[in-house]
């Protein structure tokens, strides 16, 4: 019997890290895919790619811990664990948790300090949204109803600002949130990581300002 070193799987998984390690020391110039099938979206590649397959949502993992389920949230705003039913096409194949293993360490922040005046914003979606599809305006994890055109503040940088207090929320000062796609506007094309190439909506620097009340037109006699 082969050894667990020198099985196929294992020479798999050292090919798999030094193609990643090659991609990782040319930077921009690669491109990993974690796929359950061949799509079109991997014909725009880099000019080294490489295209792990995994296990899908229909087939079984089972781990020494026993069977594994995924999250998964449904058209319906639902989340609940899936487990597969189906054989897996091949026993090589991974899951996608398994397959995306990191190693996490702490780094000192840089640029989270914004200028007098000046907070930090954050978008994120609510209860009843998937992506940017809204399903209605309630807010069930903040307690929102029937109301998107908001932001949530911190009560002292409120107070700063002059503004009247809605609801007491848990931001800390400094920092504001509100939702996308709304406030998607607030994030220039320009504005993207250059780390991932993603848009920095969970790091926008802002103003918030009490603004000027709106006179009605007068009606012409």
């Amino acid at each position: 019997m082969a050894s667990r070193r020198g099985s196929p799987a294992a020479r798999m998984g050292r090919d798999v890290g030094e193609l990643v390690a090659k991609l990782w020391r040319r930077r921009r110039t690669g491109t990993v895919q974690v796929s359950t099938k061949l799509n079109r979206s991997q014909v725009v590649h880099g000019k080294l790619a490489l295209i792990l397959p995994c296990l899908s949502r229909t087939e079984r993992d089972r781990q020494r811990g026993g069977l594994q389920g995924v999250s998964v949230e449904d058209s319906m705003a639902m989340v609940h664990m899936s487990f597969g039913m189906k054989r897996p096409g091949s026993p090589h194949l991974k899951s996608e948790p398994a397959i995306g293993r990191a190693e996490f360490s702490a780094a000192p922040p840089h640029d989270v300090c914004p200028a007098p005046g000046r907070l930090t914003l954050g978008t994120m979606r609510s209860h009843d949204q998937f992506n940017t599809t809204i399903y209605c305006n309630d807010d069930r994890y903040r307690g929102v109803e029937n109301l998107r055109t908001l932001v949530f503040m911190n009560p002292d940088d409120m107070r700063e600002r002059a503004l009247a207090e809605l609801d007491l929320v848990d931001i800390p000062r400094g920092n504001a949130a509100g939702y996308m796609p709304e406030l998607n506007v607030l994030c220039a094309l320009g504005d993207f990581s250059a780390q991932s190439d993603q848009p920095l909506t969970k790091h926008l620097v802002v103003e918030i300002a009490r603004s000027a009340p709106v006179t009605p037109p007068r009606r012409q006699a």
